[in-house]
């Protein structure tokens, strides 16, 4: 919080409406975000959030969710390493 009336960004998301407005059918956003969290070993009120977003046709719900789950797995692979078991 900047102070009573102003916050820094929470959340990616509200980027999203933009973009999918300008035509975008498939995205990555990210970026810092902030919270009202009391420093201590577990919180940090300064961190990073990406978003993902792919508009699908639903005439194929199979090929929709092979494309997640390669997707999620190439992420994890490139993130964590080849030898990441996912």
């Amino acid at each position: 919080y900047l102070n009573s009336t102003q916050v820094l960004r929470a959340h990616m998301t509200a980027h999203d409406v933009q973009l999918l407005r300008a035509g975008y059918r498939a995205f990555l956003t990210t970026g810092d975000v902030y919270r009202r969290d009391t420093v201590d070993k577990t919180h940090f009120p300064v961190f990073h959030q990406m978003d993902g977003v792919r508009i699908f046709d639903h005439s194929n719900r199979d090929a929709i969710t092979h494309d997640l789950q390669h997707t999620l797995s190439g992420l994890a692979r490139h993130l964590f390493g080849e030898s990441v078991d996912v």
